[in-house]
């Protein structure tokens, strides 16, 4: 089976944001507080801190690094 490598910048960005999202989602907690609304229960506590938060990322070819790079302005460890 071939294995081709694609650099395509377009697709960098693409998938950049769909880490991003995830990351997010993961990090502000987003499941747990849909569930909370959905019952109607609202809290005061902030969902999400991330000054605490380290993001690994396995590779730091094109989109590893690319990634890395928005997630180092973000200022998340």
């Amino acid at each position: 089976i071939p294995i081709t490598r694609i650099v395509d910048p377009v697709m960098a960005r693409d998938i950049t944001y769909y880490a991003l999202t995830a990351i997010f989602n993961h990090i502000c907690r987003t499941a747990h507080w849909q569930q909370l609304q959905q019952k109607k229960q609202w809290g005061k506590t902030p969902p999400f801190n991330f000054a605490e938060k380290v993001v690994g990322i396995m590779g730091l070819g094109f989109l590893g690094s690319h990634l890395a790079r928005a997630l180092s302005h973000l200022e998340i460890n």
